[in-house]
């Protein structure tokens, strides 16, 4: 299953690349490259769905899981299972007819996707850490960060002297690199911050 148009149109906020329809917006390449090229051709490992409920553990435990279609799923395949905060990354142990064996630790109802890891697969993990930052940022980074006075608002600093909220928004950035690499278009965010390590607007990307 490709990207959905929803993880699309997440895609090209988080490239830093207007929502506007096409034929509207100014960077019309790298928008035809994402709704035509990413979208269309972005390699996937094999995919399917499976009913098997599993129960939380406190360490990786051995489920068996059966699959709706066993095709192209391979013992030492990494398998990426549901979605959200039940997604989990496992390596397939054995198979047997329809069954795989993979190790577990968090809890699966109903019927939720299995996928082999592939480049759809690594596109929404890293979407799903954006996301994860962007939460901190938006509602825990203040109270995460403390006041050390009261007559000046002073952040907390990390390791590296920069405050909570710059490690934040560096995490980010950091993650929004990964995902213009991952597919192949620039992070136009790194030329609104003035960054010399942007790429050209003009740039023909294909």
């Amino acid at each position: 299953m490709p990207l959905l148009t929803s993880e699309v149109q997440r895609v090209r906020y988080e490239l830093g690349i207007n929502l506007l329809e096409v034929g509207s917006e100014p960077y019309i390449s790298t928008q035809r490259v994402i709704d035509e090229i990413v979208q269309t051709y972005l390699q996937a490992g094999a995919e399917t769905t499976s009913a098997t409920a599993v129960t939380a553990a406190t360490t990786a435990t051995p489920a068996t899981l059966t699959l709706a279609s066993i095709a192209n799923f391979t013992v030492g395949d990494e398998v990426v299972i549901d979605v959200d905060s039940r997604r989990e990354s496992a390596t397939i142990q054995s198979i047997a007819g329809s069954d795989v064996v993979v190790l577990l630790t968090l809890a699966h109802t109903g019927t939720y996707p299995v996928a082999v890891y592939g480049g759809l697969t690594q596109i929404r993990d890293i979407l799903s850490k954006i996301k994860a930052v962007a939460g901190l940022l938006g509602t825990k980074a203040f109270t995460a960060a403390g006041l050390k006075q009261v007559d000046e608002i002073i952040f907390e600093t990390g390791a590296k002297g920069s405050s909570l909220l710059e490690s934040l928004k560096d995490a980010r950035m950091y993650w929004r690199d990964e995902l213009a690499s991952a597919v192949g278009v620039p992070n136009f965010w790194r030329q609104k911050e003035g960054s010399s390590g942007g790429w050209s607007q003009t740039v023909e990307l294909y």
